[in-house]
């Protein structure tokens, strides 16, 4: 296992399934376990404090990365994007 840090921010807007938030904004709140080699990012929601590990969508079609942001999922089913990534 690898420990990663845990980001939260106060900015976290959420429409739907989809959350957003600037870099620039985000905080460390704390560090959590995740499988070796992960490449994806832990987030706390500010709301419930619950922290899930968001993996990188690699599927070009969803616009995962275009220099500008990077999307993360969690389970095909919760989405995180994280601007000026």
């Amino acid at each position: 296992m690898t420990t990663i840090p845990v980001y939260s921010s106060r900015s976290f807007v959420w429409s739907g399934s989809l959350g957003t938030a600037d870099e620039s904004t985000l905080i460390k709140v704390g560090s959590v376990n995740a499988p070796d080699g992960w490449a994806g990012v832990a987030i706390e929601s500010g709301r419930t404090g619950h922290i899930r590990l968001f993996g990188p969508v690699e599927d070009p079609s969803q616009n995962n990365y275009d220099g500008e942001f990077m999307i993360y999922s969690f389970k095909d089913e919760v989405f995180v994007k994280i601007w000026n990534y």
